[in-house]
């Protein structure tokens, strides 16, 4: 079987959001999504990263985005220096980033993808954005869940919620195929 970079960086993706919600460790997760995003920023003409990437960058700063990574990547530089916790802040951003270079080269966007933009714009408001073509989804999810959305959001263990808002998308999309 042969696999295209585009597909192996989805895939890759797919893992990292699949072991985020999961709650594995935050630097596989971090590792994993990150070799995402490199293939992918590989594929990315010079011109065309900043426009895959503005809204990310606009809200993080790529210099601090690449010293997290060049921190797991480069032990040799200040062999000593510690990592804060808000390292997952950064990995969460990254995630996000890669999301939005993938669908600028695909042209197209995975359920785990779906559910990772919304669920990091939802326990993250001032961070991230629901993009706008997942709105309705937001308000479709509002309508039919049984759960106080504002409430789960608060309170930052939300990693249930992702896994459970992701669930949810493939379930809804599984039923309009078999109800056209």
């Amino acid at each position: 079987m042969k696999v295209s970079k585009i597909e192996a960086a989805c895939r890759q993706l797919g893992a990292a959001i699949r072991m985020h919600f999961a709650g594995e460790d935050i630097l596989a997760v971090h590792t994993v999504s990150r070799a995402a995003f490199r293939t992918l920023h590989s594929l990315t003409k010079a011109a065309d990263t900043k426009t895959a990437l503005e809204h990310y960058i606009r809200k993080i700063g790529e210099k601090q985005f690449n010293y997290l990574t060049n921190y797991l990547k480069h032990a040799d530089r200040d062999p000593n220096v510690l990592i804060d916790d808000s390292f997952h802040i950064y990995t969460e951003a990254g995630i996000g980033m890669a999301i939005s270079l993938y669908v600028y080269h695909a042209n197209a966007i995975t359920d785990e993808m779906k559910g990772y933009q919304i669920w990091s714009a939802m326990t993250q408001p001032k961070i991230f954005d629901i993009p706008n073509d997942l709105i309705k989804l937001v308000d479709d999810w509002k309508a039919d869940g049984r759960s106080d959305l504002d409430t789960r959001i608060e309170h930052r263990g939300g990693r249930d919620f992702g896994a459970a808002l992701v669930h949810w998308i493939k379930l809804r999309d599984v039923s309009k195929l078999s109800h056209p």
